[in-house]
C-alpha cells in the first residue's frame, strides 16, 4: 500500500513532468533545426538564382557586343568585296561554333 501510494503521488507525477518538459525541448529543437534548414535552402537558391542571372547577363552583353561590334565592321566597309570577304568569315566562324557545339553535346 505504502508503495502504491508513493508510485501514485511522487514518483509518477515527477514522471510525467520530466516527459513534457523532455517533450517541450525536443519540439523546439526541431523547429528551430527546420528553421535553419530552411533559411540555409532559402540561402542556396538565392545564390543560385542570382548566379545564372549573371551567366545569363554576362552571356546577352557579350552577345550584344559582338552584334555591335559586327554592325560596326558592316558599316566600315567600302565595297562590296570587303562586305563579301567579312560575311564570309563570320558564316566560317559560325559554322565552327556550331560544329564544335554539336560535337561537345554528343558526349
Amino acid at each position: 500500500m505504502l508503495l502504491y501510494l508513493s508510485l501514485a503521488y511522487y514518483i509518477l507525477p515527477a514522471l510525467a513532468v520530466i516527459l513534457k518538459v523532455r517533450k517541450r525541448k525536443l519540439n523546439d529543437q526541431i523547429q528551430k533545426n527546420n528553421a535553419i534548414t530552411t533559411n540555409s535552402i532559402m540561402q542556396l537558391l538565392n545564390l543560385s538564382a542570382q548566379s545564372i542571372l549573371n551567366t545569363n547577363i554576362e552571356q546577352t552583353t557579350l552577345k550584344i557586343n559582338n552584334l555591335n561590334n559586327a554592325n560596326n565592321t558592316l558599316s566600315n566597309c567600302t565595297d562590296s568585296l570587303e562586305l563579301l570577304n567579312f560575311c564570309n568569315n563570320n558564316f566560317k566562324n559560325n559554322i565552327f561554333k556550331n560544329t564544335f557545339v554539336l560535337k561537345s553535346s554528343n558526349f
